[in-house]
């Protein structure tokens, strides 16, 4: 496996300079930050400090451009950090009852379908590791399925098994 692409968190001093090296070496790289803002300002330091090595004749204006062009500034930690909170507020509130499973199991909530079936039935009461698990194979339900991905049956079984 050849590794093509960089994904650099964080544009500050360290991350702009790490992508500024992978960049120059021929990586792809995707340069990210919490704010559009910030990654943008990263890239523009990769620009100053390159622009200084063309005006020193370290590097050609051609491969000033063509490192630049490898560099692309992006976010998404922020709504990864969104996501993850509100799949922890589904778990709380499977945890204290607020929330059935039965709910959660006929929801078209996004953030209920994204969550695996095993960290959904974890949360339950009285529902540990060993619990689910068992309960998953059973059932033939795979490690990595999520609960967008359980079939009719499936649902079914679990509500029989667990009586909610």
């Amino acid at each position: 496996m050849e590794i093509k692409t960089i994904f650099v968190i964080g544009a500050g001093q360290m991350g702009h300079g790490i992508a500024q090296v992978a960049a120059t070496k021929g990586f792809t790289v995707f340069l990210s930050d919490i704010s559009q803002e910030l990654a943008d300002k990263g890239k523009a330091a990769i620009d100053k400090n390159l622009a200084r090595q063309v005006k020193k004749e370290k590097i050609t204006a051609a491969d000033k451009d063509a490192i630049l062009a490898r560099i692309t500034p992006v976010t998404g930690l922020a709504k990864a950090a969104e996501a993850r909170a509100a799949r922890a507020d589904v778990k709380n509130q499977l945890k204290m009852g607020s929330l059935s499973l039965s709910e959660a199991l006929a929801s078209t909530d996004s953030t209920i379908g994204k969550l695996k079936v095993q960290s959904l039935l974890e949360s339950l009461p009285g529902v540990g590791k060993v619990k689910a698990r068992k309960l998953m194979d059973e059932i033939g339900i795979a490690d990595n399925r999520r609960v967008q991905g359980l079939g009719q049956q499936q649902k079914a079984a679990l509500l029989e098994q667990l009586g909610k």
